[in-house]
């Protein structure tokens, strides 16, 4: 292999490979479509100090990640199925983007304190309090079934919060190790997810939350925290919007939302508004229904009432 080479792939290989076979200077690698070999096992030191990005994609399920087969080097690291357990080193403390799928026990403290931004596609059943570090910020929740997420495993410092399509469970805040003290401010829920937010549920500090394709419940099952400045609904929500937080600059909905407005129904801070296709109500038309504070405001083709008739405030208009 040339030495000026930095990316390399290597695809359904049988050959096992020796120190050297990889040159020093290859700074991303990729394994991938090699199954069930026992014979092809990447070894301790034969990918070289170099590599800062490494991905193993559906690769060889009976690899086993011992210490030193993942050099120190690299800071971007993605296993997609794990069958071994991995054991505490066999991540280097380099590594801060780790997305990694294992169908065993997830040892606590194998993550290392470095990983800053974790995807976890894997049944959850695997999951364990101390699983993930207290370092992580950023957290996924990838591919996983509708299972409930086992409790007090969600550290305080996780600031993004993203759930996987299956997820459907009602959320009763158990799976944050001390909802008090987390610092979440994002949470995005799936496209299957459609169902109670339990009151208490999500933390104060929450400051953005994004519903998936299916989610329609009432506001009044949702139990969104009061200091939340963000939501986006997304396809299928079309319900009356009663009960949203004072705290609200930034409001989407979807496109089969098509309810009328009443006086007095959006926050007074709203800054941003946007509805999805299918609205056409002219209850926006009337006074003290929008908020003066009101900036943006973006309205489906399919809105029939004249444009000319909106509040003068509004600095920007947009029908798409």
């Amino acid at each position: 292999i040339k030495k000026i080479i930095k990316i390399i792939k290597i695809i359904g290989s049988n050959c096992g490979l020796e120190p050297g076979s990889i040159p020093n200077r290859v700074k991303k690698l990729t394994f991938r479509n090699q199954f069930n070999n026992n014979d092809v096992q990447i070894a301790p030191y034969i990918i070289p100090n170099s590599v800062e990005i490494l991905h193993f994609i559906s690769y060889n399920s009976t690899q086993r990640y011992d210490v030193n087969v993942i050099p120190p080097s690299v800071h971007t690291l993605l296993i997609t199925n794990i069958c071994h357990p991995l054991e505490y080193g066999s991540i280097p403390p380099s590594v801060t983007n780790l997305e990694v799928g294992f169908d065993q026990p997830h040892k606590p403290n194998v993550i290392p304190p470095s990983v800053t931004v974790l995807a976890i596609n894997t049944s959850i059943e695997y999951l364990t309090i101390d699983s993930i570090p207290n370092s992580v910020k950023h957290l996924v929740f990838d591919n996983f079934k509708n299972e409930k997420i086992p409790p007090n495993c969600i550290p305080s410092s996780v600031e993004y919060l993203e759930f996987s399509n299956s997820y459907n469970q009602p959320i009763d805040g158990s799976f944050f190790k001390d909802i008090k003290t987390s610092n979440l401010k994002t949470i995005v829920f799936g496209s299957r997810f459609n169902n109670k937010i339990l009151p208490g549920s999500l933390p104060n500090s929450l400051k953005s939350i994004t519903f998936g394709f299916h989610y329609n419940l009432k506001l009044e099952e949702t139990n969104i925290p009061k200091g939340v400045e963000h939501i986006k609904f997304n396809y299928i929500f079309n319900q009356a919007l009663k009960g949203l937080p004072d705290s609200l600059t930034k409001l989407e909905l979807g496109y089969c939302f098509d309810q009328p407005i009443l006086p007095n129904t959006l926050p007074q801070n709203l800054h941003y508004l946007e509805f999805g296709y299918s609205f056409n109500s002219d209850s926006i038309l009337f006074p003290s229904v929008l908020p003066k504070s009101l900036n943006t405001l973006i309205i489906g083709k399919n809105y029939e009432f004249p444009i000319s008739d909106l509040p003068k405030s509004i600095n920007k208009i947009i029908q798409k």
